[in-house]
């Protein structure tokens, strides 16, 4: 069964796209169709009536954001430069190997039969998804035919957040449901990771302020040698790193914040502010673990949940790693 994906841009004179994936031999492959546009009478209308409805139920529902990179940086992009490498040099005879498809975590190769031109065109457009083009974004409402919701994750921490995977199997989604324009969803992608790294910021920043003052009240109340632990140097020395590195954090992700209202560039401060304010929260977690002592590592306290909530957060919305990258280019000019 072959899957055709029809996007048709209505601004002037803007061409209709349209790509037929090939037919995978004993099995439909999985992937994201969007059907046939509508009638041009009233087009706009409708998309922006769809619209409205839908931002009305996300008043009242909860809405998520996928973001799906299953198989994904490096990996991804040295299997598209494979891929336009072998439609480039090595079409024989009207065959070409190409990447057949998305199938849950990882790409599935075959044999299709391909005129040389179509295979010069796909090569093009795996060049130009190493740049981030030919990438959209979709609005898709739950109950939507072929959308899977996977099973909730039983995570280390953030327990009351739910986190499920997503799987697409041929989902058929109306017009409307394009979100800002055709191929324009690198730059949507791109622009929820730079504001949603200041977010996770500020994650972070609240989850070590209350980690830092349960660990003042735990030190003032906790008494070893008839005085409280909070006379002892160690302990006093412990709080002021926590206080002077949460501090630091806040005003960096408050400049960032700044940034971006004010319609400033803000990549470079979201990814600083990100990666410091992570890294600084998980070490306020961490010593308050170690000044609440063994009851930090019990449930009794709080101090093991803030450790374990916080972990998180130099994981998602784009690792450490990936923020030093983001600054380092910034300053090189890569």
């Amino acid at each position: 069964m072959t899957n055709i994906i029809h996007l048709k841009d209505h601004r002037p004179g803007a061409k209709s796209e349209t790509a037929t994936a090939p037919p995978a031999a004993t099995k439909t492959q999985p992937g994201l169709a969007v059907a046939p546009p509508p009638a041009e009478v009233g087009l706009e209308q409708r998309i922006s009536a769809r619209r409205a409805e839908l931002i009305a139920k996300l008043i009242d529902h909860r809405g998520s954001v996928h973001l799906d990179e299953a198989e994904a940086g490096d990996k991804v992009k040295a299997k598209l430069s494979e891929l336009a490498h072998i439609m480039r040099e090595n079409v024989v005879d009207g065959w070409s190997e190409l990447l057949g498809g998305y199938a849950g975590r990882t790409f599935n190769r075959g044999l299709y039969r391909l005129h040389t031109a179509d295979s010069a065109e796909l090569a093009n457009r795996a060049v130009a998804a190493l740049r981030g083009e030919g990438i959209s974004c979709f609005l898709v409402e739950g109950g939507t035919k072929g959308l899977v919701i996977g099973k909730h994750e039983d995570k280390m921490g953030l327990r009351g957040s739910n986190t499920v995977g997503l799987t697409f199997d041929a989902c058929s989604l109306p017009e409307s449901a394009l979100l800002g324009q055709l191929n324009g969803g690198f730059k949507i992608a791109m622009m929820a990771l730079d504001g949603g790294r200041i977010g996770i910021s500020s994650q972070a920043i609240g989850i070590a302020r209350a980690a830092l003052a349960e660990s003042v009240q735990y030190a003032k109340d906790r008494k070893q040698f008839d005085k409280p632990i909070a006379g002892f140097q160690a302990i006093q020395w412990k709080l002021a790193d926590m206080r002077t590195e949460l501090d630091a954090a806040h005003l960096m992700c408050m400049r960032a914040a700044w940034l971006k209202e004010n319609g400033r560039v803000f990549s470079r401060e979201a990814s600083m502010s990100k990666m410091f304010a992570t890294e600084a929260a998980v070490r306020i977690c961490n010593e308050a673990v170690q000044i609440h002592g063994g009851y930090g590592y019990t449930r009794e306290f709080a101090a093991e949940r803030h450790l374990r909530d916080v972990r998180v957060t130099m994981i998602y919305e784009g690792t450490s790693e990936v923020q030093r990258i983001v600054v380092a280019r910034n300053l090189l000019g890569g």
